[in-house]
């Protein structure tokens, strides 16, 4: 709320990292919407969070089209100008040292309203007595049910008794997912920020320095990020301070880590752990009839415990980014100078996912 038409859109959990700045709105319904990044005067393509935010001095936005007579037709999402920090001449050597923690709360399964688990109870049973789940229950491809349902099917193929039902009923009325997700799945996020740079000069020489390292456990347990930045700026005066040559060397290396569980649909009255507290299974995909007849006849444990699943075949991407900026400056008079700016930019990124052999996928 500091710069009028930039909108975090924060809210938006199916956008990429970096992807979530707009300014000025949509300009586009299905092509690229991400805002042009010039970094000391260099357009930047990678994602803006490769970027440390203790090597920033300044940020500018523009939103108007006077951005695109100097980038062109990239600045119509509008552009976001960025200058990082540098030494100064005649200056002492000085380190400095940021440190900071920032924790989040852990995410709220209940802050959404939904219908009662015991309301949600009454309503299968109802549609039950009225034939809704026939066609399922009976599918050709063994399609999944709700727990409840296939009780009430064992009760009327007399497998179950009348008081075996209702006391499995009373167990579904009384359980709620949401405690289990809050205990098991979800934890307080926790940001941890570590930045040092050194920086100085002479008379004809300034430098800057620094090297920075994040390390981000997210709200969802078994996700992680962490980030390692390592920068430096050099410039130097020469012709008689009418010239300058700069060097910029920027290194990033990324590694996310993602180990969440693939929950799916839960129904209100799972239970992902047993009376023991020991994983419980959740039915998912086949019913529990077809599963069971598969594993008789020999094959693995179809049944799918989604806290066995954490951690168990992490996804996992490694980036690694290398940018090198040239500069040479001439001034001519002290309103006239000519300058020429050069950068080199790669990035290789790769991701890899193992899926253990006990695993719900294998």
């Amino acid at each position: 709320d500091v710069t009028p038409g930039v909108i975090f859109n924060r809210d938006r959990t199916d956008l990429p990292l970096g992807e979530s700045i707009s300014i000025r709105g949509n300009s586009t319904i299905q092509a690229d919407r991400n805002p042009l990044i010039v970094v000391d005067n260099m357009i930047y393509d990678g994602p803006i969070e490769n970027i440390n935010p203790n090597d920033v001095e300044s940020i500018t936005v523009l939103r108007d089209a006077a951005a695109a007579s100097i980038w062109g037709a990239k600045a119509g999402n509008g552009v976001i100008v960025i200058r990082t920090k540098t030494g100064q001449l005649d200056r002492p050597m000085r380190v400095n040292f940021t440190a900071n923690i920032t924790q989040g709360r852990a995410f709220d399964p209940f802050y959404l309203p939904q219908m009662p688990v015991s309301d949600f109870v009454d309503v299968e049973r109802r549609l039950f007595k009225e034939g809704y789940y026939e066609f399922l229950y009976e599918s050709f491809d063994n399609q999944a049910v709700s727990p409840l349902v296939e009780d009430l099917y064992a009760h009327k193929k007399g497998k179950l008794t009348d008081s075996e039902l209702a006391g499995r009923i009373d167990g579904y009325r009384n359980a709620d997912v949401r405690n289990d997700l809050s205990q098991y799945l979800y934890r307080p996020s926790l940001y941890q920020q570590y930045a040092v740079n050194i920086n100085g000069g002479t008379s004809g020489y300034s430098y800057f320095f620094s090297l920075g390292y994040d390390q981000n456990q997210e709200t969802r347990v078994a996700q992680s990020r962490d980030r390692f930045t390592l920068n430096g700026r050099q410039k130097w005066s020469v012709l008689k301070s009418k010239g300058e040559v700069e060097l910029g060397t920027y290194l990033i290396s990324n590694q996310s880590k993602n180990g969440f569980p693939d929950i799916g649909s839960l129904y209100p009255y799972d239970r992902l752990v047993d009376e023991e507290s020991n994983p419980g299974a959740v039915i998912r995909d086949h019913n529990p009839r077809f599963k069971q007849n598969a594993m008789d006849k020999g094959v693995l444990d179809w049944n799918y415990l989604p806290l066995e699943e954490i951690g168990l075949s992490p996804l996992i991407r490694n980036d690694f980014e290398t940018r090198l900026n040239f500069r040479l400056a001439y001034r001519f008079t002290p309103d006239i100078q000519l300058e020429s700016n050069y950068q080199f930019w790669n990035q290789n990124g790769n991701q890899e996912q193992v899926f253990a052999q006990n695993s719900y996928f294998s």
